[in-house]
């Protein structure tokens, strides 16, 4: 189900960006971007869950952390915050038919399980 506040948050992001590039994409530009996918909105519509990926230059790899970002009729209210643990590979997440929960895949330890 499509929520009209979060396409419109996200219409907004990628105008600005495009508003403020003043060159093409360069090859060592890659290393710096951030994107941003999984997008979950809670039940309720007073939040939504997404998963940002950057690069580790120094791995070679890219990491994904759950990002929280409080709404208010559909319109984001103060900063987005990181969910998750920094130092954790996190990703895909999804509401609790309540809201009450935030369930992720994560590989925590020796846990088998990575929700």
């Amino acid at each position: 189900m499509r929520k009209p506040g979060l396409i419109l948050l996200l219409n907004v992001a990628l105008f600005s960006v495009a508003q403020a590039q003043q060159r093409g994409v360069l090859p060592q530009d890659y290393y710096q971007m951030t994107a941003v996918g999984s997008v979950a909105m809670s039940p309720r519509g007073d939040f939504v869950a997404f998963a940002v990926t950057t690069v580790v230059d120094d791995e070679n790899t890219r990491h994904r952390e759950i990002w929280l970002q409080q709404l208010e009729r559909g319109r984001p209210v103060g900063d987005p915050f990181r969910f998750t643990d920094p130092t954790v590979e996190s990703s895909s997440p999804r509401w609790s038919p309540d809201g009450s929960v935030l369930a992720f895949s994560s590989r925590r330890g020796d846990d088998r399980n990575s929700i």
